[in-house]
C-alpha cells in the first residue's frame, strides 16, 4: 500500500509541476522544453500533418454502414481505398487531408468497430474489463510479494499494448498479439496458483465430466493453433515474395524472376494488392 501511495503521490506532484505555473517550468527549463515538446497544440499540429487523421475520418465512414456487425473481420484493407476516395470527395477534404495507402487504422479500437461492430468492439471491452477487475480483486490475496510483482508487471503490460492502440495496431503484429493474450494467459495463471483451490467450486461430479472431454480439447486447440499460425502467416510470407519481387526489379532487372516472386506472393495472398 505504502509503495502505491508513494507512485501516486509522485505523479501529482509531476502533473502539478507541468500543468501549474511555477519556477521550475518557466521558459528554458527542463520542464518547459518538455511541456512545449508534449503540449497538445503541437501533438494536434504533428497528427493533422499525418495520413492517420484521414484513416480515423474515412473509417467513421465504415462504422456508420455497418456499427452493429461490422464489415468483417479483415475486411478493412480492402474497404479502405472506397472509403477513403467517398471521404475525400466531401466538401474541401481533398484539399486538406492527404490521400494514404492504409490497410490499418492506426487506431485499433476503430478499426475492431469497424470490422467487428459494435458487438464485437463491446465483446473486447468487456473482455478487458473483466480482466483488470479480476486482477485487482484478487491481487491482494496473493500472498507472495515475488508473483504479486510480476502481476502487477503482466498488467502493466496489458496496459502498455491497449494504449498504443489508440496511435497504432499493435494486435495487427504477431509478436505483440501473442505476448498481449500471453500476458493475460499467465496473469489468471498466476492468481490462480497463488489462491489455490479456495475459488475453485466446481464438484468433483463436474471434473469428472469435464475431463471426458479433454482429448476432443486438446485436438480442438492444436487444430486451432495449426490454423491460425498458417492463416497469420500466409500474408507475411506473401509480403517476403513481394519485396524480393522488387528487389529482382530493381538491382538485377530481371522481369522474369520478378513475376515468378509476384505469382508466388499471389499464391499465399490472392488479395495483395501491390503485387497487382
Amino acid at each position: 500500500k505504502k509503495f502505491f501511495i508513494i507512485i501516486l503521490v509522485a505523479i501529482i506532484i509531476i502533473t502539478l509541476l507541468f500543468v501549474i505555473p511555477n519556477p521550475l517550468n518557466k521558459s528554458g527549463t527542463i520542464i518547459y522544453t518538455i511541456k512545449s515538446r508534449v503540449s497538445v497544440s503541437q501533438l494536434s499540429q504533428t497528427f493533422s500533418n499525418s495520413s492517420r487523421i484521414t484513416n480515423w475520418k474515412f473509417t467513421t465512414l465504415m462504422i456508420k454502414d455497418n456499427p452493429f456487425l461490422g464489415s468483417g473481420i479483415g475486411t478493412y484493407k480492402y474497404n479502405s481505398l472506397r472509403y477513403q476516395a467517398r471521404f475525400l470527395e466531401q466538401g474541401q477534404n481533398r484539399s486538406i487531408y492527404p490521400y494514404t495507402f492504409a490497410t490499418k487504422t492506426h487506431n485499433e479500437y476503430l478499426q475492431l468497430w469497424a470490422e467487428l461492430g459494435i458487438i464485437g468492439l463491446g465483446i473486447f471491452i468487456w473482455l478487458i474489463i473483466s480482466y483488470f477487475n479480476y486482477g485487482l480483486r484478487f491481487i491482494k490475496r496473493v500472498k507472495n510479494r515475488y508473483r504479486q510483482g510480476i502481476i502487477i508487471g503482466l498488467m502493466g503490460a496489458v496496459v502498455a499494448v491497449l494504449i498504443d492502440g489508440i496511435f497504432g495496431f499493435p494486435l495487427h503484429l504477431s509478436a505483440t498479439l501473442v505476448l498481449f493474450w500471453l500476458a493475460l494467459a499467465l496473469t489468471i495463471v498466476t492468481i490462480k496458483s497463488e489462491i489455490g483451490a479456495e475459488e475453485v467450486d466446481t464438484s468433483k461430479k463436474d471434473s469428472n465430466q469435464i475431463s471426458l472431454f479433454k482429448p476432443l480439447l486438446y485436438i480442438i486447440i492444436i487444430l486451432s493453433t495449426i490454423f491460425l499460425c498458417v492463416t497469420v502467416s500466409r500474408p507475411f510470407i506473401a509480403r517476403t515474395y513481394w519485396y524480393y519481387g522488387n528487389k529482382e526489379v530493381e538491382k538485377n532487372k530481371d522481369v522474369n524472376k520478378a513475376i515468378k516472386m509476384y505469382e508466388e506472393a499471389l499464391k499465399w495472398d490472392p488479395y495483395l494488392g501491390e503485387v497487382y
